[in-house]
């Protein structure tokens, strides 16, 4: 018989293992088909999403670049990103190369991140990416909502240009992190004007983003 949430919590009880559910939300994973090692398929071998203080990565103080490779343990922490194949011309040349990008499949992402260090200051986030949006030739413009620990702190505005935007984030909310059992940090971003999965009867949007990058960092220097 498969095993459930309920099922889990059960067995962590009786033999009094502390654990989270970090991510329990997502059901449908858009990376089978993809050859990215531990992104293929779900995280556990009976497909429950829990996880372990130690499985979380920290959280990114130099900038985080979705292609390239280091990314990949933030990325199998997360919900709400699908690798896409596109491929362009090299310049002055009739030659294509193709490369993966990270694009939203829904109306929302999720990373599981966790804080190492008592934060002294208020701390900054920074965001790079770009608007997809197939069968147009101009994108629209998207409003993604963002927030850290379920907690809203500004909206981003972007278009079919790769933009860096940075956000604030109140101490007290990193300090919330610190003191939390998995030292968990949550970032979630929201897009409105994006269908849910159920809203798309499970298809694929073809309007989202396509986020290039992150980083999490304090505002001043600590010790």
């Amino acid at each position: 018989m498969d095993r459930t949430v309920l099922e889990w919590n059960g067995i962590f009880d009786r033999y009094n293992i502390k654990q989270k559910y970090a991510n329990p939300e997502e059901t449908v994973f858009h990376r089978s088909a993809v050859e990215l090692g531990f992104l293929a398929g779900p995280r556990s071998a009976e497909g429950v999403n829990l996880s372990f203080a130690e499985d979380l990565s920290p959280v990114p103080e130099t900038f985080l670049v979705f292609a390239q490779e280091s990314a990949l343990p933030w990325l199998k922490m997360s919900e709400g990103l699908m690798p896409v194949e596109v491929s362009s011309r090299l310049p002055l040349s009739s030659d294509l190369y193709s490369r993966f990008e990270w694009r939203t499949y829904a109306n929302k992402v999720k990373f599981y991140m966790s804080l190492d260090r008592k934060p002294e200051s208020d701390w900054e986030l920074l965001l790079d990416g770009s608007v997809f949006d197939d069968g147009r030739s101009v994108p629209r413009e998207l409003s993604v909502l963002v927030f850290v620990n379920n907690q809203e702190i500004g909206t981003w505005k972007i278009d079919g240009n790769f933009k860096r935007e940075s956000f604030p984030i109140a101490r007290k909310l990193m300090e919330e992190s610190f003191h939390d059992d998995m030292r968990l940090v949550t970032l979630m971003l929201r897009l409105p004007e994006v269908p849910s999965l159920l809203e798309n009867y499970l298809e694929v949007s073809t309007y989202g983003l396509r986020l290039n990058g992150m980083q999490i960092r304090p505002l001043t220097p600590e010790g």
